[in-house]
């Protein structure tokens, strides 16, 4: 099996250079040469790809974002395997801004203005998700990207899942935790199959918490401590870290955490219309 390097081919394609690497394959900017058209590739790691289960994931992950289109996700193109590289790839749109997390360590912190900005966009791909039974399970900076005129992405939906499943097969595997721990709800925690769209609103609230403070709420990476941290109370008052933030904002990020499900916002629809409503107030 053959691995990429910059200035080789793949297919019709240069490959540019590494735009990520990670534990499950890594993302190149590829380039029809002569032109100046480019996209990504996303390359399962090949290890992976030998289980059945994970490029079953991968190719779930490419057709439900090929099926859904939406301006706030990334496009894909094609899903397949390279008959040269034997390499299992997802060609798809190229967000040259770059990602959230990025933007985060090279800002420390967003305005008030551009991180609501951010929190609705994705909010307004969660009411298209939602509309058809899809939970995405892993918002967080890392998968959230810019285009060259700042429009945000949601990408990687490879770990997204059908939350009225009643039969048939999954979109993931039947593991009960899927997601990233530090942007996970209480109760995607103890079961990441039995949750709805309101799991994504508390990772995206999160999300919100570290564009206007910097950090997340829950800091570390032991799994134990973060579970204690997120189901023994709501997260901490945004301006405590940051008093610039108007009280509108601050209520938002905090309902969106709520550790109790009745008490956080229900429905990515409702998020926008807060939103919508706060920022009448910071403008």
């Amino acid at each position: 099996m053959t691995s990429l390097r910059p200035g080789g081919a793949f297919g019709d394609f240069k490959v540019v250079r590494l735009l990520g690497d990670g534990a499950t394959g890594s993302v190149w900017l590829l380039e029809i040469p002569g032109t100046e058209r480019r996209c990504a590739a996303k390359i399962l790691s090949p290890q992976l790809a030998r289980k059945h289960i994970h490029r079953s994931m991968f190719m779930r992950e490419a057709l439900s974002a090929m099926e859904l289109r939406h301006p706030n996700l990334i496009k894909v193109y094609d899903v397949g395997e390279d008959p040269e590289t034997e390499l299992c790839y997802i060609l798809m749109e190229y967000a040259s801004g770059g990602t959230l997390a990025e933007k985060i360590r090279r800002e420390k912190r967003l305005s008030v203005v551009e991180a609501a900005g951010v929190v609705r966009s994705i909010a307004m791909l969660l009411i298209e998700m939602s509309s058809r039974g899809l939970v995405h399970r892993d918002i967080k900076p890392d998968n959230i990207l810019f285009t060259a005129d700042s429009v945000a992405k949601l990408s990687d939906l490879g770990t997204a899942h059908l939350s009225s499943f009643e039969g048939g097969e999954r979109l993931v595997s039947d593991a009960r935790m899927m997601g990233t721990p530090a942007y996970m709800s209480p109760e995607q925690m103890i079961d990441s199959r039995s949750v709805d769209v309101r799991a994504d609103i508390y990772s995206l609230g999160i999300v919100f918490f570290e564009m206007l403070v910097g950090s997340r709420p829950f800091r570390g990476d032991d799994m134990i401590r973060l579970v204690a941290k997120s189901v023994s109370g709501n997260i901490p008052d945004v301006r405590q870290f940051r008093p610039d933030v108007p009280e509108s904002i601050a209520n938002i990020v905090r309902v969106m955490c709520a550790s109790d499900l009745e008490e956080r916002v229900r429905s990515p629809q409702a998020l926008v219309s807060l939103i919508d409503w706060s920022l009448r107030e910071v403008v």
